[in-house]
């Protein structure tokens, strides 16, 4: 039985408007090391030419390619129809924006192949500007537990793969799309913690995370990165998403270990009644200022 047999991967992908970096990435999915088993995207509604791109790269891949036609309403609803059409085994969330470098998916199987429970293997990634250039190493914080998970994404989608335990597991609490929280991946890291699942922190880079002027959230650790995550703080945004995240984890408690609901009810507890003190979680010395802030934000009634 070959090493790609044993470790079966299925790469989801959700498209819009990506044709301009969409060959870059589709190449490195072909050029890994450890192929995947299958690449399924969902096109949500481009209107250039990211499908015709992927129909040419299905033609010569070394792998089976599905493309679904997405809802067209939003990315949120994007990823539930990929997750809905995921077969069983090993899953990992692809950005239509990236390149993958050669060793990633073999590293996530070097990392997994033990494990029975869910678990997620979360790489470093290297931070570059459109062109591939001007690098820098943003690798996973050193805490990625649930009391983490309930306020901050430690496992980006792009960075993360699951093992077959943890998939399952994802797709088993899959909520109605409409239900499903603004940021999918935050939810699933929460929820494989949240139910005693392993999270496995590779500091080597697995991939190049391009930032363009139009990804989503772009990428932590710089004042302009910094900054603009304090603006959707203060602005609401992060309130709405932070509540729709913790609806979702309640909707699914019943597959939480008890330690995960007890932190899950303090903190809705806590957010519900400015006089009680949110409880910190353990982040170190970023983890205290975003406490701080979050703080802050709720005192002004942004939360």
């Amino acid at each position: 039985m070959t090493r790609r047999a044993a470790m079966a991967i299925t790469v989801l992908m959700p498209v819009r408007d990506g044709a301009r970096y969409l060959p870059a990435q589709l190449h490195s999915l072909a050029a890994q090391e450890h192929l995947p088993h299958a690449l399924i995207v969902s096109d949500d509604g481009s209107r250039d030419e990211s499908r015709a791109v992927v129909e040419k790269f299905a033609r010569h891949a070394p792998f089976d390619v599905t493309i679904l036609r997405g809802p067209g309403r939003g990315l949120a609803r994007n990823i539930h129809t990929l997750v809905a059409a995921m077969p069983p085994g090993m899953i990992t969330f692809c950005d239509q924006d990236d390149v993958w470098l050669p060793h990633r998916l073999g590293s996530a199987c070097a990392a997994l192949e033990a494990q029975v429970g869910p678990a997620l293997h979360v790489t470093a990634r290297i931070v570059t500007d459109s062109a591939l250039h001007h690098r820098r190493i943003l690798r996973p914080p050193a805490t990625t537990g649930f009391a983490e998970a309930l306020l901050r994404n430690a496992a980006p989608a792009n960075a993360t793969v699951l093992n077959e335990a943890a998939a399952a597991l994802v797709k088993s609490a899959l909520p109605a799309p409409d239900r499903l929280p603004h940021f999918p991946d935050w939810w699933i890291h929460a929820l494989v913690t949240g139910a005693g699942g392993s999270v496995f922190r590779d500091p080597r880079p697995g991939l190049l995370y391009r930032q363009h002027g139009t990804n989503l959230l772009g990428a932590s650790g710089s004042i302009r990165g910094g900054l603009r995550r304090l603006g959707l703080l203060f602005d609401g945004r992060y309130g709405e998403w932070l509540q729709s995240h913790l609806d979702a984890l309640d909707a699914c408690r019943a597959l939480l270990a008890p330690e995960a609901t007890t932190k899950l009810d303090a903190l809705r507890r806590a957010l519900a009644d400015p006089s009680r003190h949110l409880p910190p979680p353990r982040m170190g010395q970023s983890g205290a200022i975003r406490h701080a802030a979050l703080c802050a934000a709720r005192f002004c009634g942004r939360i």
